[in-house]
């Protein structure tokens, strides 16, 4: 959804912390909406995709998991 909200804005570069597979596997499973592209997005030429390392990343991920586990 951000990549088709940057593509119709005409935004020209998409900057993530977390790829979708380090997602997944914290319960955040989107990948298999990658069909309705006609091609993964972190292939476009525009936007440009890419990852941008930042220290704690995956925080609300696990933090968001720990609360789902506390009574």
């Amino acid at each position: 959804m951000c990549y088709m909200s940057a593509l119709y804005a005409g935004i020209s570069q998409v900057l993530f912390a977390a790829d979708r597979d380090e997602v997944a596997a914290h319960g955040f499973d989107y990948r298999g909406a990658y069909h309705v592209f006609a091609d993964d997005p972190q292939n476009w030429r525009s936007p440009a995709v890419a990852k941008l390392p930042v220290s704690g990343a995956l925080r609300p991920f696990t933090e968001f998991r720990a609360r789902l586990r506390q009574p």
